[in-house]
């Protein structure tokens, strides 16, 4: 029993290992994902620093999110699949954030 639980485990791992990384149909730019991520950093910061009122409140957090990406004509779902998309590449979203970071330097 043991040894059929190992290899269903050992071959689950081979397939997912050896899938290739499609990017979603709705998959945002680059240059999206970074303004995108640049302002719910902004939002975060606002809160954090308690420019935002009543920052302790999660629901305002969650419609300046919304906002933002609504500005930006961006559905939920499809910043979702970008995100979950880019962490399956640690490399690229390293590569977006530092853009991101960049973007704090003045």
């Amino acid at each position: 029993m043991g040894r059929i639980i190992y290899i269903t485990f050992l071959i689950t791992l081979i397939i997912s290992c050896t899938q290739e990384n499609i990017p979603p149909k709705n998959l945002l730019s680059r240059k999206q994902l970074i303004e995108v991520l640049y302002d719910f950093h902004l939002v975060d910061a606002a809160s954090k620093h308690s420019i935002i009122a009543n920052n302790r409140n999660n629901k305002i957090k969650h419609a300046q999110y919304k906002g933002i990406l609504e500005h930006h004509k961006i559905s939920k779902s499809q910043f979702d699949s970008t995100i979950d998309y880019y962490i399956s590449i640690p490399e690229e979203l390293k590569v977006i954030y530092e853009k991101v970071e960049q973007k704090f330097i003045p």
